[in-house]
């Protein structure tokens, strides 16, 4: 058994807008990285693997990995099993079906108005803002949400990657 700590990835925005990264590459990019243990999940940019070092520097040589492979920047958060694990138990909306409920991952602590500035916009979602996490219940779906569509702006100064809880319970299963 390889040691060091296991991490779930969460890329932001990778198979969108041109930003193409198939989960092979992205293996390579984590074997280059140092990252042991690899696996993906779905094509969306999730994967878990084990690595030595903090958060920090677990992250910043994936990020580089993967912009010298692909030739774009793409940031990725980290979780740890027990945070996915905790947040999980402590999901607001569980009365929701898990495709619509949403866990938006922040790169740092949510912005103090953050939750004024989502409630501006939503229509019918439920929304909680978390320390490091953004919920949303997309009660009518999240394909026409005005919503969906600003969050990115609307966390700002925050980088946000979001996934749905049925993928996040996927991925902490694989941790």
């Amino acid at each position: 058994m390889v040691s060091g700590a296991r991490w779930a990835g969460l890329l932001r925005a990778v198979n969108v807008g041109g930003r193409t990264l198939t989960m092979a590459a992205l293996k390579e990019s984590a074997a280059e990285a140092g990252l042991t243990e690899v696996a993906t999940l779905l094509a969306s940019g999730n994967v878990v693997f084990t690595a030595s070092g903090g958060e920090r520097s677990v992250r910043s040589s994936f990020e580089q990995a993967i912009a010298k492979d692909t030739g774009f920047a793409v940031e990725v958060l980290l979780r740890s099993q027990s945070q996915l694990r905790s947040l999980l138990r402590v999901n607001p909306f569980a009365d929701s079906s898990g495709s619509r409920v949403l866990l938006c991952f922040l790169d740092g602590p949510a912005p103090s108005d953050l939750a004024e500035r989502l409630k501006e916009v939503a229509v019918n979602e439920r929304i909680l803002v978390g320390d490091h996490e953004v919920w949303i219940d997309f009660v009518d779906g999240i394909g026409r949400s005005k919503l969906a569509a600003r969050l990115p702006v609307l966390v700002k100064p925050r980088l946000v990657t979001s996934r749905n809880v049925n993928t996040v319970t996927k991925l902490e299963a694989l941790l």
